[in-house]
Order: C-alpha cells, then structure tokens, then sequence
C-alpha cells in the first residue's frame, strides 16, 4: 500500500471515528433528556477517546484539518466534506445537550431551594414548641 494508500484509509478511519463520534453524541442527547445522567460520564469519556485518536491520526499523518483544505485525494476530499457534516451536526448536538441540562440543573436548583424553604420553616415552628389548644401562629418573616 503506497502513501496514497494509506491516506485513504486514514481517511477512511477519520470518517469511521467521526461517525462513532456522532453515535455517542445522538445517545448522550437521549440520556440528557431522559434524566439518566449517571450515564453521561461514560459517554463523555468514550467521546473524548475518539477526539483524541482524531487529533492523534491528524497530526501523525500531517493532516492540518479534517474539514478545511484537502485537495490532495478525491477520496480525501470526499471524506473531509463527509467529516465536516458529521462535526457540524454533533455541535449542533452539543448546544441542544447543555440547553437541556442547564434546564434540569436549573430545575434541580429551584427544587433545592423549595426544599430549603420547608426546612427552615419546621425548624421555625418546631422552635416554638406546642401551643396551646391547638393555636397556630405563623410568625416567619
């Protein structure tokens, strides 16, 4: 197999990787929005394994970009453009991704401080002790 060869098959690599990339992004988005953050570690981690055997063959092979600049193979440029697609819908991905768990975290954080207004209201009546006959006397501030 010659250099062309084998920059086919970098290539040809590049764009397997950027498709697992975008698998992994499409299940990140169902987890994010199914609540199943417990999941999203892994993910993360198995996606940031694919960028850096991306940025590993780029810069072992001298590739300055996989979507900006390729004339060298037809082949090449067919998957650069392919490559770039696939980039162009993960990010998109991403955005969709932190607007839905900026949404549960801020619905977490409302949840949190409902939470702490229960609290701190029983321990303000529990302070008062029990009155008599029943009373109640709401004396929050």
């Amino acid at each position: 197999m010659g250099a062309s060869g084998g920059e086919a098959a970098v290539w040809q690599e590049a764009r397997r990787l950027a498709e697992l990339l975008e698998e992994i992004t499409r299940r990140l988005a169902e987890k994010a929005a199914g609540g199943q953050v417990e999941e999203l570690p892994a993910l993360l981690g198995r996606r940031q394994q694919i960028c850096e055997r991306l940025d590993r063959l780029r810069s072992e092979w001298g590739i300055p970009s996989w979507t900006e600049g390729v004339q060298a193979l037809p082949a090449a440029a067919d998957a650069s453009r392919e490559i770039g697609e696939i980039f162009r819908r993960v990010a998109g991905e991403d955005d969709r991704i932190r607007r839905i768990l900026e949404e549960r975290r801020a619905a977490v954080r409302e949840e949190l401080d409902r939470v702490r207004r229960l609290r701190r209201a029983q321990r303000a009546y529990a302070a008062e002790g029990p009155l008599p006959f029943g009373a109640f006397i709401d004396n929050r501030r």
